[in-house]
């Protein structure tokens, strides 16, 4: 059945992100925006800082109660805006989770990239550029899709549809495109060839479209969602009344990797677990007419625990007394994996048939790990090096498994098994 779908229209919130982010760095005009935003958040400090404002100038200034009042907004603006121009650190140096615990993004709700969730300014607009790449991408698809459909043409040649598989997700997605934020990573070489030799065969008939971005969360990809991506999967059709519908296609299929770069940047498996399970329920929700569906893979096991775990502690710690970070993110995966599990099970009963959970680790975790040495310099890692060598990131080996993975979901979906 076809629904129609109404166009998005920017809030205010929108059109202040995108001030900030198109002003990010120590200008007086990104000053004067970041202090007007303060302002509007933190109420009792403006009062407090006007109310001292009105003392020193009653007692330093022959100025009358009425003009002193007229000019407290403007002057408390400025002073505001001095202390962001003047007074804070680099944005991009302060930790995404604070000492005690609090992260300044939340993972179930929708969020572009911050100065929080990027690692510096560079990274922030390379960001930007490729989301407005993958939006040129998701436009060509959908373009051709369309042209597909209404050139009747958009069979295989035994008479079967072709199926959008859209792959959504963070680096490990991305990297079947062979990049990182659009640009080239020797990680990622052979990837691509993996899809194209995996998934495209005329058996599975699959058209796939990659918007994975590198370092994303779910907050991320739910804005990404939210702005204009779900259009990979949308067609156009004619009411009767001449009028232009929107829908789903119902065959399409979405693939979702998310979650492991919460868990690195100090997130809590709880909350990681309630932002995929966001993405998952909003992905459902919005195609719940055309009956889409998803796949959802766990969150895959990492070894870069003790390289990364000692930037996390604080608040991340083993011994809060003592400050010493955990050493492994398996247990915090685990526990993720297991959460989501129980969500997945009550999404299931609202959407039945429509959405599987996917375990993929097996062969990614080194079964030896704390028994023997694996390497002639003595390293012990938690997961196979030859197919994640930076011990995060599967290669084009590892990726080769992953593609499997999808390839007998498919294959399971025709069989009718879900």
């Amino acid at each position: 059945m076809n629904i129609e779908i109404p166009l998005r229209r920017k809030t205010r919130r929108d059109v202040l992100e995108d001030m900030r982010r198109k002003h990010a760095g120590f200008s007086v005009r990104s000053a004067l925006l970041q202090a007007w935003m303060w302002c509007r958040t933190n109420v009792w400090e403006v009062l407090c800082l006007g109310r001292a404002y009105l003392v020193w100038a009653c007692t330093h200034l022959d100025i009358s109660r009425r003009n002193l009042l007229r000019m407290a907004p403007a002057l408390v603006l400025l002073l505001a805006s001095a202390n962001f121009l003047l007074l804070r650190k680099d944005p991009f140096a302060l930790p995404f989770c604070d000492a005690n615990g609090v992260c300044h993004e939340k993972p179930d709700k929708p969020s572009p990239r911050t100065s929080y969730s990027a690692w510096n300014k560079e990274q922030y607009n390379l960001w930007w550029n490729y989301y407005e790449e993958l939006q040129e991408r998701v436009d060509k698809y959908a373009e051709k899709r369309q042209k597909l459909y209404d050139n009747e043409k958009y069979h295989t040649k035994d008479g079967k549809r072709t199926r959008p598989l859209i792959l959504l997700g963070d680096s490990i997605t991305e990297a079947w495109s062979g990049t990182g934020l659009g640009v080239p990573k020797f990680r990622a070489d052979g990837v691509p060839e993996v899809l194209e030799s995996v998934l495209t065969s005329s058996s599975l008939r699959l058209d796939p479209i990659v918007l994975g971005a590198s370092g994303d969360q779910t907050q991320h990809l739910l804005y990404r969602l939210e702005h204009d991506h779900m259009r990979a999967a949308q067609l156009k059709t004619t009411s009767p009344e001449g009028e232009i519908v929107v829908s789903y296609d119902p065959s399409a299929i979405f693939v979702v990797m998310i979650g492991t770069n919460n868990l690195g940047s100090g997130e809590l498996p709880g909350p990681t677990a309630k932002g995929i399970l966001a993405v998952v329920d909003y992905l459902l929700t919005e195609t719940a007419n055309a009956g889409s569906r998803v796949m959802l893979f766990n969150v895959l096991p990492r070894g870069d625990g003790p390289k990364v775990l000692k930037k996390l502690c604080p608040p991340r710690c083993s011994d809060d007394e003592k400050q010493i970070p955990y050493s492994s993110f398996m247990p915090a995966v685990d526990n993720t994996n297991v959460a989501v599990a129980k969500g997945i099970q009550e999404l299931s009963k609202t959407y039945p048939g429509r959405i599987k959970q996917v375990d993929c680790e097996e062969g990614f975790l080194n079964e030896n790990f704390g028994k023997e040495k694996t390497n002639k310099k003595g390293d012990n890692y938690e997961v196979k090096k030859e197919l994640m060598p930076d011990l995060l990131h599967p290669n084009a080996k590892g990726h080769e498994k992953l593609a499997n993975c999808i390839k007998n979901y498919i294959h399971a979906i025709d069989a009718g098994n879900f």
